[in-house]
């Protein structure tokens, strides 16, 4: 996709996670 493109997923959505392990979290989710 170019830098200039844009794409609009309807059916998706987005989540937000804050502190100190959001990066250890979000990394477990992608890897399980």
């Amino acid at each position: 996709m170019e830098i200039n493109e844009t794409t609009i997923l309807d059916d998706r959505g987005f989540v937000k996670i804050n502190g100190d392990e959001a990066k250890s979290f979000l990394q477990n989710i992608v890897t399980n």
